[in-house]
């Protein structure tokens, strides 16, 4: 498969990089991509953090004592550590784990989309360029056959209503000249942002189209980041019902003890603490009823996601397969043939041979099938990225 170059003008030289090369240019240069590193970074460090202990807790405390008549004082400083219930920190690791998985698939998803935005822009902004390139040219064939048929030495009434009906023609072509220039200078605009370059200029890529089979990608899709996310939504749901019900179990501390009196005579006292904290009542409650509803919905978002993930493939790919057709229909290979048909029949309308509604109405025929075959290519590509994009792949020409 041939490859797509784009030429980036700089200064005094021209560089030459493949479709895939300023699409990766685009993941390098944004910052999305160290903003996610650094979210992934954060979020590998929690998972770390929930495997601790809690922090241990320094209690001092003083006041005054008395012991007969004798009056003093007396301190207390306790050193206590609580442990957790076996089990506990095992969830929270899970949860944070699935926290960090569930980041690093959106992240993939953001990825991709910039990947394919950038492929595909080059790809619409090359057919465009291409299309104005066709454009312009039949403006200025029907411009000239409009100059001819006002040199005639005798200008009949019917020569005055093909010069009209020409001249309508080359209006129609001169706005959508403007409309193409629009949407060009606006994709160079984005890509200019996206990949930092200037000047950019790409050649239509005029590769041979894959042939994709339906049963091929189907055995990918359950690979797929939207599936995936959903999945273990799922998985964090199970993991918070296990951990409302760590939260309503009692409470276990060990620790040390000082006490010193300062009376007559002093005394010092150390010994080990352990503790139990029983909660009288569970004010929490309707949390277990919560959790379990939250994983009810999540489990049927799931199953909607399955199926809406495969409406939505065979939706595109009815539309990959139906631009494939198109473009079989109409090679871009055939376009230059297409030109030298125009030309032999603007050759037949100087000689008399056919009028200029018949010319027209063959330069119309002769234009759409032209911008079908550009566009249903770039159509193919568009639809078939978005496939590519529901099974986490990036698509490469």
């Amino acid at each position: 498969m041939k490859s797509l170059i784009l030429f980036l003008f700089f200064t005094s030289s021209i560089f030459a990089a493949t479709p895939q090369e300023l699409a990766n240019l685009t993941l390098e240069r944004t910052p999305l991509i160290k903003a996610n590193l650094e979210e992934l970074d954060a979020l590998s460090k929690e998972v770390r953090q929930s495997t601790l202990w809690k922090n241990p807790s320094l209690a001092i405390q003083t006041g005054r004592a008395r012991t007969g008549s004798d009056f003093g004082y007396a301190m207390d400083m306790t050193l206590m550590q609580s442990i957790p219930w076996p089990g506990a920190l095992e969830v929270l690791k899970r949860q944070s784990e699935i926290t960090r998985d569930l980041r690093e698939l959106s992240t993939k998803k953001a990825e991709l989309r910039l990947y394919h935005l950038a492929l595909l822009m080059s790809l619409e902004l090359s057919s465009l360029e291409k299309i104005d390139k066709i454009n312009d040219m039949r403006r200025n064939r029907l411009n000239a056959i409009k100059k001819y048929i006002n040199a005639k030495v005798v200008v009949s009434d019917n020569d005055k209503i093909e010069a009209r009906m020409i001249h309508n023609q080359i209006l129609l072509a001169d706005n959508f000249t403007f409309d193409l220039q629009t949407r060009i200078k606006s994709l160079k605009r984005k890509l200019q942002r996206l990949t930092g370059l200037e000047n950019i200029s790409v050649e239509l890529y005029e590769g041979k189209l894959p042939k994709v089979k339906r049963e091929d990608f189907l055995k990918e899709l359950d690979s797929s980041p939207a599936w995936k996310i959903q999945k273990k939504k799922v998985e964090l749901a199970k993991e918070e019902i296990k951990k409302v019900q760590y939260e309503s179990r009692p409470e276990f501390e060990f620790g040390l003890n000082y006490r010193i009196e300062h009376l007559r005579p002093e005394n010092e006292f150390v010994h080990a603490n352990i503790g139990v904290t029983l909660p009288l009542w569970d004010r929490g409650q309707h949390r277990q009823q919560v959790a379990n509803a939250r994983l009810r919905r999540e489990e049927a978002l799931s199953k909607i996601q399955e199926i809406n993930l495969h409406d939505r493939f065979d939706d595109t790919f009815q539309k990959v397969e139906v631009n494939y057709f198109q473009s079989k229909s109409f090679e871009i290979s055939e376009v230059d043939k297409l030109e030298a048909q125009i030309r032999q029949a603007e050759e037949a309308f100087r000689r008399g041979r056919i009028t200029a509604v018949t010319l027209l109405q063959y330069d119309n025929q002769i234009q759409n099938s032209v911008n079908v075959s550009v566009l249903s290519r770039y159509e193919f590509y568009s639809y078939l990225a978005e496939i590519y994009e529901m099974l986490g792949k990036k698509m490469e020409l």
